[in-house]
């Protein structure tokens, strides 16, 4: 979504797709693995972006959303 940082599309995805078993501390710890692996640290805070708002480049773009998918923490 445009209109979220980096950070709560991160965050947005985690608790869609991880288990309500899983602690809100884990799922945040989870979140911020990933801000770090792709090297979205310093862009976190920044909003996404649409055509009308102005936002992350569209690399930091396909990382958040490469992100979005390995918050399940796939194989």
């Amino acid at each position: 979504m445009g209109t979220l940082s980096v950070r709560e599309n991160l965050y947005f995805s985690a608790a869609l797709r991880l288990t309500n078993s899983m602690k809100l501390a884990e799922k945040k710890r989870l979140v911020e693995k990933v801000i770090g692996e792709l090297g979205l640290t310093g862009f976190a805070g920044t909003k996404v972006g649409t055509e009308f708002i102005c936002g992350v480049s569209g690399g930091e773009r396909k990382r958040t959303n490469i992100g979005m998918e390995l918050i399940i923490e796939p194989q």
